[in-house]
């Protein structure tokens, strides 16, 4: 069996999101942000599908998974995001009332706070964080605390 090229690693698990990374032998490639939003899906989840609906065609499932990659730049070619993102896909749990979407997010921003992440892995993750659509705190998350499956 031929080892894979990229493995998905988890790094953070709070109330409704984790953050898990790509890591390519010797470097992370990108992260992923997968927020539980908590509510039904709509049709502006989906901004490539909408214009084959009219007004009020779109059957919304009871909740919706919403799974990021973050990217530094955009330098994945198509072949690359679609093995990406159907690791997060496999990844994410299947449930039959839940609607999932992956998308990539250019967001250089974050990978500015990584010098930090040795001492304060606080600072990097509530920049990552900025980009869910509800708060998440994660002001408690010190390099100890990631020894432990959850970090609610």
């Amino acid at each position: 069996m031929e080892m894979p090229e990229v493995f998905l690693v988890k790094e953070l698990v709070l109330k409704n999101v984790e953050i898990l990374h790509f890591l390519k032998p010797g470097r992370i490639i990108a992260y992923v942000l997968i927020e539980d939003c908590r509510r039904h899906s709509s049709l502006n989840d989906y901004p490539h599908i909408a214009h084959l609906y009219e007004e009020g065609e779109w059957e919304s499932r009871k909740n919706f998974f919403h799974a990021q990659i973050v990217v530094k730049e955009d330098t994945f070619s198509k072949e690359e995001k679609n093995v990406l993102s159907e690791m997060v896909m496999m990844y994410m749990e299947s449930k039959p009332s839940v609607d999932t979407s992956v998308t990539f997010t250019v967001y250089p921003k974050a990978f500015k706070e990584l010098s930090s992440y040795d001492e304060k892995p606080a600072i990097f993750f509530k920049e990552l964080l900025k980009l869910t659509e509800t708060e998440h705190d994660a002001t408690n998350v010190t390099k100890d605390s990631l020894n432990y499956l959850t970090q609610i």
